[in-house]
């Protein structure tokens, strides 16, 4: 559902299962349970289901840094999160860019090009493959920067993130939840 281009299916759809959870929730209420905390939606339904009196929290998250698949239906919220790669082959037709699935998510589509300057014809494992058509564009060596196609699983396969400000790196954030792993002390 929350892939759903058209915002008024999805919208209905995001309708009948706040309906279904209210169902519960008071099921629940009638049985004898205190419901403090009624949890829904998403970034691309947060408007949808939080405008229900009965949530009080809404899973968005997506929001924060926003991609290639979320974006265009909840243009709400602008892309935080980008890949910066690097032109490393080029012939006449093709540029070929030093990332793929490895460090960049496809689960929900394929990133974009925030310049377009060419064309995302395949993205493989290590490598993204781009066709040209301007000959004088993306030479080897140049820097393209890509809105990732998955934010979520994107964040999962990196171990930090870039923090720049004005065309300029200010900070290196860790993603904790990457690396060797934490040993939590009891």
């Amino acid at each position: 559902m929350v892939e759903e281009p058209n915002r008024a299916l999805r919208a209905s759809k995001a309708a009948e299962a706040i309906e279904r959870l209210i169902a519960c929730v008071e099921f629940l209420e009638r049985a004898g349970f205190e419901i403090e905390i009624v949890s829904a939606g998403g970034t691309n339904t947060y408007d949808m289901t939080g405008a229900n009196p009965r949530v009080t929290e809404l899973q968005a998250g997506s929001y924060v840094f926003m991609d290639a698949t979320y974006g265009p239906l909840t243009p709400a919220f602008k892309p935080a999160l980008s890949m910066l790669a690097t032109v490393i082959s080029r012939n006449e037709r093709t540029a070929i860019l030093d990332c793929g699935t490895k460090v960049m998510a496809m689960d929900l589509g394929p990133p974009t090009l925030i310049e377009p300057c060419a064309t995302i014809r395949a993205v493989h494992e290590e490598h993204t493959l781009l066709d040209v058509q301007d000959h004088q564009r993306l030479r080897v060596g140049e820097p393209v920067e890509l809105i990732v196609g998955y934010c979520g699983g994107t964040v999962n396969v990196n171990d930090v993130y870039y923090v720049v400000e004005n065309d300029r790196v200010v900070d290196v954030w860790p993603i904790l939840a990457r690396g060797p792993g934490h040993s939590w002390v009891a």
